[in-house]
């Protein structure tokens, strides 16, 4: 990692991080079960996962809560210093994802990935890794900034910043049909490869019963499942 990059990462980034992997706000968590059904991912009690890029736990908490066993995995001492602080039950512990991670070969159930990969400098390495570590049938789950996304290119055009370049610590981004290729390339099966977890339209209230099964490439996140093979 760079010392460029490494200074972005500063303390505040992280400070507001707390309270909301502390207190777990519930249209946050509905939100969070929504991603996981939207994928097809089960959360089965006593499954252990990983929560990759951890910040402060707030993933971790959530799983802890569904009855997951959990280890939050970030590359920085200090959010997981913070995370301990606000989360004395889950384990929080340091690991590069850009060089692997820290567990045994097929040792885990499963790996999530909420909005961590477009942090990544090798994010081949990552789905590799984590098809090392998933035990056969074991799952990895992915969420990012999708850079086919319809505000990416209209936002400039209004005098907006695209919401996911406001986080300068961010290096690139992937499209459902990215983050499918490196699955495959990993050696996963790829369960689901989607885009959009808001639609192309402001009034998502008014559109939503019949645009929530077919959202299009346009969406605002790209979101995907990979099962290692049995």
């Amino acid at each position: 990692m760079s010392e460029i990059q490494r200074e972005r990462y500063d303390e505040n980034y992280f400070a507001a991080m707390v309270a909301e992997a502390r207190d777990l706000p519930e249209p946050l968590a509905r939100k969070l079960a929504h991603w996981f059904e939207f994928v097809g991912q089960p959360l089965v009690p006593g499954a252990l996962a990983i929560d990759t890029g951890c910040g402060a736990g707030t993933i971790a908490h959530f799983l802890t809560k569904r009855g997951l066993r959990v280890v939050a995995l970030d590359a920085f001492e200090h959010p997981c210093r913070l995370g301990r602080a606000a989360l004395p039950a889950i384990p929080f512990a340091v690991g590069n994802l850009d060089t692997g991670l820290p567990f045994r070969d097929a040792s885990v159930d499963l790996v999530v990935s909420h909005e961590v990969v477009e942090h990544l400098h090798r994010p081949q390495v990552f789905f590799d890794e984590a098809f090392r570590v998933l035990r056969p049938g074991g799952s990895v789950v992915v969420k990012t900034p999708n850079r086919l996304d319809w505000y990416r290119f209209a936002d400039p055009l209004f005098g907006r910043e695209w919401y996911a370049d406001a986080d300068k610590t961010h290096l690139r981004y992937f499209s459902q049909f990215d983050l499918a290729r490196m699955l495959r390339k990993a050696g996963f099966d790829v369960a689901a490869a989607r885009a959009g977890t808001k639609p192309f339209f402001r009034k998502w209230h008014r559109w939503r019963k019949w645009w929530n099964p077919r959202l299009p490439v346009f969406g605002n996140a790209s979101v995907a499942r990979g099962v290692k093979p049995a």
